[in-house]
């Protein structure tokens, strides 16, 4: 319940945001994923529960990746969304 919550208020204040403000244009649109599941391993492991590293990690995760798709003009950048 508590990861559910931090993930609820990680959505409220920006988090993902944050990040795309970040890491914008400097990450390659290929290491992303790498960077990402590091970051779920993490909070899984913080955590311990799957259902609310998803509910942590999503918010985090789509405006970066929207963000570096179309920066980095993926071909398919709904596609890219998809593969997270």
């Amino acid at each position: 319940m508590l990861a559910i919550s931090v993930g609820g208020l990680n959505q409220d204040v920006g988090g993902g945001l944050f990040l795309m403000d970040l890491l914008g244009e400097r990450v390659l649109y290929w290491i992303l994923p790498v960077m990402l599941q590091l970051l779920t391993m993490i909070i899984a492991f913080s955590t311990g529960t799957s259902w609310g590293t998803y509910a942590i990690a999503f918010p985090l995760a789509m405006p970066p990746a929207w963000s570096i798709g179309l920066a980095e003009q993926v071909v398919h950048s709904d596609v890219f969304i998809v593969i997270f």
